[in-house]
């Protein structure tokens, strides 16, 4: 086996020699790497918390925000769409801690209905 760059292209490209076959391999090397999109946060922010009846949202929102609403047993209680500027209606659930996921965002954060 030989290991060096035969293709000139800055990586290490193998080479092996098959005695039975009377063969050359050559392996290239790619020189290619993983890369991931630049991430940008999409920060969501959420008031009144603690509310009464209903829930604003704020931030760099692209559109209108699938949520979904879950009581502390984990059972979803809201599934909604908020269109953009609106509020999210949650007079009809009982006082408690619950937790809103943004289904687009894939965030989720505690809110108190009171």
């Amino acid at each position: 086996m030989t290991i060096n760059d035969f293709d000139n292209d800055g990586d290490l490209d193998f080479a092996t020699v098959s005695y039975y076959q009377n063969d050359l391999n050559w392996f290239e090397n790619k020189l290619i790497t993983l890369d991931v999109e630049e991430n940008t946060i999409q920060e969501i922010t959420m008031y009144p918390n603690p509310t009464t009846n209903s829930l604003h949202f704020k931030g760099n929102i692209a559109g209108d925000l699938n949520v979904s609403v879950y009581n502390v047993l984990g059972k979803r209680v809201i599934n909604n769409v908020v269109k953009l500027g609106q509020s999210l209606d949650v007079s009809k659930l009982t006082n408690g801690v619950y937790i809103i996921k943004f289904n687009d965002y894939n965030t989720t954060y505690k809110f108190v209905k009171q």
